[in-house]
Order: structure tokens, then C-alpha cells, then sequence
């Protein structure tokens, strides 16, 4: 009998310890897919920061085309390009000549800062609204009726908001 006590006290243990080595063999699966979800991350992560820079290179030159588009419209001229280089410095390239930011007109600097920060939010957001404040300031009054009249003929906005003290744009305001 107490044989038969013991046999069946070993027999409980036996069947514990196989509890506990199927319970390991999960554990050990699950370890292993941890594991291996570890070496995906990291190598996701590698991949997300290989490629950011090409990412980057990218959007700057589609901004930098569609810049030039606007631009294009706002100076209402076609041989002139204006590049937003992957640098972030803005140029206007003539053909053979190419003039830096600092080399353009006060209002060839508005135009083309207006042209990016289009272009920037054309790319960049899902909003078809563009909001100026003051983007006539500091220009002589040909080349602010100039810049009014090229600005309301930009194309892509579904409304374009233009805060100023310059009555240039009150002809071509709705209110």
C-alpha cells in the first residue's frame, strides 16, 4: 500500500514535470519568434534610416519642381528655373548663368519664396488653402500690382488668403 501511495505520488510528479516541459517548449517558441521579431526591427530600423536621406532627396526635388512651376507662373517667365537644392538654398538657373537667393530682386526673392512654401504645402499637406501675410511688403508698386496679379492666377488652391495694409489685391478680392 505504501508503495502504491508512492507510485502514485511519483506518478503526480511525472505528470507535473510534463506540464512544465510542454510549458518550456512554448516559452522557448515564443523566445525565439521574439527573437526573431528583434532581428526584423532592428533591421527595419537600418533600412528606415538608410532610407531617409533618399526620402528626403526626393520630396525636396518635387518640391523643387513644382517651386519652379509656380515661380514660373508667379514672374510669368518660362526661361528662368528656380531650384530648391537638396541644401535648402534656393537659385534661379538662366541657362548657362545661375544666381543664388542673395543675387535676386526683392521681388523675385518674394516670388520665390512664395513658390516654395506653395509648392511646400501642395506637397506636404492635403489642405488647398494657402494663407499670405503681407507677401507684396517691401516691393515697389509696378512689381506689387505685378506680384498681386500673378499670385491670384496661381493654380491648385481651391482659396488663397491674403492678409495686407496694400490695396493691390482689392480688385481681384472676393471680400
Amino acid at each position: 500500500q505504501s508503495l502504491e501511495e508512492q507510485e502514485g505520488q511519483l506518478q503526480q510528479e511525472v505528470d507535473a514535470l510534463a506540464r512544465l516541459g510542454v510549458e518550456l517548449h512554448t516559452q522557448q517558441e515564443a523566445l525565439a519568434q521574439s527573437h526573431a521579431t528583434g532581428e526584423l526591427l532592428a533591421y527595419l530600423r537600418e533600412l528606415l534610416r538608410d532610407a531617409g536621406p533618399l526620402v528626403t532627396q526626393r520630396l525636396i526635388r518635387r518640391i523643387s519642381h513644382q517651386a519652379g512651376e509656380i515661380y514660373a507662373e508667379l514672374m510669368g517667365q518660362s526661361d528662368g528655373r528656380l531650384v530648391w537644392g537638396e541644401d535648402y538654398a534656393l537659385r534661379l538657373d538662366l541657362g548657362d548663368e545661375q544666381r543664388s537667393y542673395e543675387q535676386l530682386s526683392g521681388g523675385e526673392r518674394m516670388a520665390a519664396a512664395l513658390a516654395v512654401r506653395m509648392a511646400l504645402l501642395r506637397e506636404t499637406s492635403a489642405v488647398d488653402v494657402a494663407f499670405f501675410d503681407e507677401p507684396t511688403a517691401h516691393l515697389d508698386s509696378e512689381r506689387r500690382e505685378s506680384l498681386a496679379e500673378r499670385i491670384m492666377r496661381v493654380r491648385g488652391f481651391s482659396q488663397l488668403f491674403i492678409i495686407s495694409h496694400d490695396d493691390t489685391f482689392e480688385q481681384a478680392a472676393q471680400s
